[in-house]
């Protein structure tokens, strides 16, 4: 037996009602409100289409969505994306709830926490997935048919853009430990009782407070310590927290927890014990503490996220994706998803997560539906750092899907850590800025890309016009310190790591000032500062560089001291606008040379012992060059060639 659940029956009628009436509604409540059984009941007793949503942590959560909801129409009527985007997620989804409205079936959402980023307004961009995920579930909420939304507490209505819907509450549901007495505690019954000893008989707290101590309590905390970690504000993240510390100190135990974590959807609790596998004497805390449910146990997000944190040094056991791929491919046992119904086509796409991370063959023989399918697999080879591979693979899902900006971006990122071909990856680069101009990520990228591969003067020109795009009136950066974390820290950083200070303060635009609470912006700015050249100061490592000349580059001092009286004498003629030059000895040593190389212009000048000066410039496009021996006399000639880099 398990503990009475919330009395939803109420709320379940009036839901019931108000849908008779054509109205829109959503359902808000807390963990252990009743979510669960309200959306269980709105589908036994309405013969609604339930579509039990992943969290947004999951790249291909829009992906499945989109599946499962083609399922609810026939085979042949399913719509199918061709192009990506989120316009096309907004389409399909509009177009799939209109014929079912046509067919007056009822649609519930069940929400997760996680999807609170899809908010309206947000001072944070939250990604390409999210867009999608954004944008279908706008095309199925503002088709005018009933349908109920599920969420929880966290997230308000009006922020999702649901203006006009009724909103009902689901009371918080709390119980004393004594109506926990009937759970099947099994191996971890003598921990329950102890729990029992530790707290007042008349105190109520949600179920999951209660399973969360129990488990703490069968992991070996001491009871005075979860006495005290009951009491605390956040006692649900605080007990996650206790049990995640302890289990991460039995490795077979933190392991099978990694496998429960990869369990996306409900599951019946021995499906889940069998692919889990924690030691027996553990599986209590499987089924009835971190994970709980009479007929399928699913994980709480928030207890998911603290377990997730503390375990992400574990890593998932070889055997994890492999059997869960397994597992759904009992349930699906097809290659595409057209012709499954709602159950067999949640499996095919748990099928395709979870053998894109455990069987590329397999992988590749699957019917890949939506972009963030291909994303999935492809971001495996980037983090295994096989770069070409996902670069390939990314232009294989541009290919199929061109509008897919996320695809065009992170093929040019992949290939660019690959050492692919330069000009290739500066095109994937604009087209994906092409398809999503506003996107901060995107714009910061090919900026920094262009200031890497020597080409200041477009970088600059690009920099303006990525300001344009994504932030013309100057009011985000000062509103919130998400985009100047996420576009301006970046091109600044970048400009000084080019040797180019004066840039890099130009980039940061006295953001630091609006944002001081940010340590990172802070430091950056101080970091600037300090390499500077137009407020007077030079780059504190080029400087140490040229103080330690002798022993760097074994010269003689009074070379080095020729060497550190040309590098004053150049700054006197560029001074802000002559960047940090790579340095060393010659070959023959007998010289130090200063290099500046970029894609257009190559530039070298070399000192020798007694402090005489040659230099050779040569434009990299239509091979002119020039040189000179003496800087000063020919000033006009040779800073052309240091602007025109």
């Amino acid at each position: 037996m398990q503990p009475p659940g919330p009395d939803i029956r109420a709320t379940s009628d009036e839901v019931a009602g108000l849908v008779a009436q054509g109205e829109k509604v959503y359902v808000e409540g807390s963990i252990g409100a009743g979510r669960s059984s309200l959306v269980d009941r709105l589908r036994e007793e309405h013969d609604a289409i339930v579509l039990d949503l992943l969290p947004l942590r999951e790249i291909d959560a829009p992906a499945a969505a989109l599946v499962e909801f083609a399922s609810s129409l026939p085979p042949a009527d399913r719509p199918r994306m061709t192009r990506g985007g989120d316009d096309e997620y907004n389409q399909i989804a509009t177009v799939i709830r209109e014929r079912l409205a046509e067919a007056q079936r009822l649609v519930v959402l069940r929400l997760p926490a996680s999807w609170a980023q899809i908010t309206e307004r947000s001072d944070e961009y939250s990604g390409v997935a999210t867009d999608d995920a954004r944008a279908w579930f706008t095309g199925i909420t503002a088709v005018k048919a009933p349908t109920v939304v599920v969420a929880d507490a966290a997230i308000a209505p009006r922020q999702l853009g649901l203006h006009q819907w009724r909103v009902l509450r689901l009371p918080d549901h709390r119980l004393p430990l004594a109506a926990l007495e009937s759970v099947p505690w099994g191996s971890y019954a003598r921990d329950f009782a102890t729990l029992h000893d530790l707290v007042e008989g008349d105190r109520c707290e949600s179920p999951l407070v209660w399973r969360l101590a129990v488990g703490a309590l069968g992991l070996g905390s001491e009871s005075a310590r979860v006495r005290a970690l009951i009491d605390k504000p956040n006692r649900l993240r605080a007990l996650a927290g206790e049990i995640s510390h302890l289990a991460a100190a039995c490795r077979p135990l933190a392991e099978s927890l990694r496998v429960a974590l990869a369990i996306r959807r409900p599951m019946a609790p021995a499906t889940f014990v069998a692919l889990a596998s924690p030691p027996p004497e553990h599986e209590p805390l499987f089924t009835q503490c971190v994970g709980y449910g009479v007929h399928a146990v699913r994980i709480a997000e928030p207890v998911w996220l603290v377990l997730a944190q503390a375990l992400a040094r574990v890593g998932l056991p070889q055997r994890g994706h492999h059997d869960l791929a397994a597992h759904y491919r009992s349930l699906d046992g097809a290659s595409s998803p057209w012709s499954l119904d709602r159950d067999g086509a949640r499996a095919w796409s748990e099928k395709v997560h979870h053998v894109a991370h455990s069987d590329p063959d397999e992988w590749t023989a699957q019917e890949l539906v939506a972009p963030e399918q291909y994303w999935d697999r492809a971001r495996v080879l980037s983090h295994a750092r096989r770069y070409r591979d996902a670069s390939a693979l990314y232009a294989r899902c541009v290919e199929r899907f061109p509008l897919d900006d996320y695809g065009w971006h992170y093929g040019a990122w992949n290939l660019q850590q690959a050492r692919g071909d330069r000009r290739e990856v500066e095109e994937r680069y604009r087209r994906a800025i092409r398809l999503a101009p506003e996107n901060p990520w995107w714009n910061s990228r090919l900026v920094t890309f262009l200031i890497e591969d020597g080409q200041p003067a477009i970088a600059r020109k690009e920099w303006t016009e990525a300001l344009a795009r994504v932030d013309a009136d100057g009011e985000e950066v000062v509103r919130s310190p998400w985009l100047a974390l996420h576009l301006h820290r970046w091109v600044a950083d970048a400009w000084l790591r080019a040797g180019r200070a004066a840039w890099a303060d130009e980039a940061l635009g006295g953001i630091a000032s609006l944002h001081n609470d940010e340590p990172r912006l802070v430091e950056l700015a101080k970091r600037v500062h300090a390499a500077n050249p137009s407020v007077g100061h030079e780059d504190p490592e080029w400087t140490a560089f040229l103080g330690e000349l002798p022993a760097r580059c074994g010269v003689a001092e009074f070379h080095a001291e020729h060497v550190r009286d040309t590098w004053k004498h150049l700054r006197r003629l560029g001074g802000a606008e002559l960047p940090i030059p790579l340095a060393d000895r010659t070959a023959d040593g007998e010289r130090v040379y200063f290099t500046w190389s970029y894609a257009s212009v190559l530039l070298e000048l070399e000192i020798d012992a007694l402090g005489g000066v040659e230099w050779f410039a040569r434009d990299r496009r239509s091979g002119a060059s020039a040189e000179g021996h003496r800087v000063d006399e020919e000033l006009a000639m040779w800073l052309e060639w240091v602007i025109r880099g």
